[in-house]
């Protein structure tokens, strides 16, 4: 979180974007990710969705009763339309709650490693309406 007690205390740095505070966004983004496409494109196909930072084979560390947001578009759109993200232009891209002059718009870093995220991720966030770009670093 984005929060002046979770900053970093020697960086002088605290970032992060104030939507993902919100579950809602969070939920939204996790159906609005195609993971099986990123296993296609980023790993060849070699690779299949992660829950957790833990893995089954490392055994009981594994969370076995964790479900996974499945793809669906349509409820990360709903989700997001109850979360007040709306799109009030119809310019395609949703603004944050409150304030239409600001769109809803993630960063990615454009490194050549994670160009093909970028790329899923990209078309991902298109179909419900949020905008995504690339940094340098």
């Amino acid at each position: 979180m984005v929060t002046p007690e979770n900053c970093p205390p020697d960086v002088g740095v605290c970032s992060g974007h104030p939507a993902l505070q919100d579950v809602r966004v969070r939920q939204a983004i996790a159906h609005a990710t195609d993971k099986q496409q990123l296993i296609e494109v980023v790993l060849l196909g070699l690779g299949r969705p992660g829950l957790s930072l833990v893995t089954p084979a490392q055994g009981e560390g594994f969370a076995s009763q964790l479900t996974d947001y499945a793809y669906d578009v349509a409820q990360a759109n709903a989700i997001l339309d109850e979360a007040g993200y709306a799109d009030s232009d119809n310019d395609g891209v949703r603004e944050m709650p409150g304030d239409p002059s600001t769109a809803l718009s993630f960063r990615y870093s454009s490194l050549q490693t994670r160009a093909r995220t970028g790329y899923v991720s990209t078309n991902c966030s298109r179909r419900c309406g949020s905008r995504r770009g690339s940094r340098s670093n």
